[in-house]
């Protein structure tokens, strides 16, 4: 059973006006994303032997940080909004370490959360900004 909150940000549109809003910056970046288990990895794996710069999926980062410190995949996964929350702040920290001209491969990126903040019952026009 989806809660009346999940339900409501399961169904809200994007804001227009959001998503028309200019990118202050353009990237060399590439993002690589898709379905768990897709190969996504692999690939930068492969990417990366080429000697191209790449990025780790920060929601993997963020869990093999946190079962290092002792918590269980269920413990983790148990507030799912403080969870996205926490792997976003992952996600912006790392993405603000790259410079715009550097050609980059990322596994996943912030825009990826838009789903995942449906899916935790937060409005995912809170990421759009």
């Amino acid at each position: 059973m989806i809660d009346n909150t999940k339900q409501k940000f399961l169904t809200t549109d994007l804001d227009t006006n959001l998503l028309s809003t200019p990118f202050r910056i353009q990237t060399n970046w590439h993002v690589i994303t898709g379905a768990s288990c897709s190969g996504k990895t692999t690939l930068l794996d492969q990417l990366s032997d080429r000697g191209f710069l790449t990025a780790a999926e920060s929601a993997r980062e963020y869990f093999d940080r946190e079962i290092a410190r002792g918590r269980t995949v269920e413990e983790i996964r148990e507030n799912g909004p403080a969870l996205q929350c926490a792997i976003d702040d992952l996600q912006r920290r790392l993405e603000h370490g790259f410079r715009a001209n550097e050609v980059i491969f990322l596994d996943r990126a912030l825009p990826d959360s838009l789903s995942f903040y449906r899916v935790a019952g937060l409005n995912p026009n809170d990421i759009l900004a």
